[in-house]
């Protein structure tokens, strides 16, 4: 298990947050893709940091939608996307108190496998089903993503 502090907390919150909201075929969004512009909004005010949704299409997934997850360091944002064939893929943001720039970490625990990273003061996860290949390109793409905001 990963340290409870730092990129290590961050990978434990977006692996337990991907296996509650990830599995979940009814209502695993609290605003869909639809909404993008209102979730942005809304979850940059909770979180008090300017937010965005990475464009995932090269990889193959859609967005469908995202929410607001509660973690031990405050409210952090829970991305949702699909492609065809495949698992769901999330990506879990929030600021970070302590690693606030750090390289990018590859975990696995049991049933998923993680990317995650932190960069100016906002720390990232990207988790799938341990199956899923191409993770750390997806991160990357994500990483640079998130460079250009």
């Amino acid at each position: 298990m990963p340290p409870q502090a730092g990129i290590g907390a961050l990978a434990r919150e977006a692996g337990y947050s991907y296996r509650v909201y990830a599995s979940d075929e009814q209502r695993p969004a609290e605003m869909g893709a639809g909404e993008e512009r209102q979730l942005v909004s809304w979850a940059s005010r909770r979180i008090g940091s300017r937010v965005a949704v990475p464009d995932l299409a090269a990889a193959g997934y859609r967005f469908t939608g995202g929410r607001l997850v509660a973690t031990p360091h405050g409210p952090a944002l829970l991305l949702l996307y699909d492609r065809a064939g495949c698992a769901r893929l999330a990506v879990l943001s929030r600021p970070m108190d302590i690693d606030k720039d750090a390289s990018m970490v590859s975990t696995r625990y049991d049933d998923v496998q993680q990317v995650s990273w932190a960069d100016q003061g906002i720390g990232y996860s990207v988790v799938a089903p341990s199956a899923t290949t191409g993770l750390q390109p997806i991160a990357a793409a994500i990483r640079d993503q998130a460079g250009s905001t």
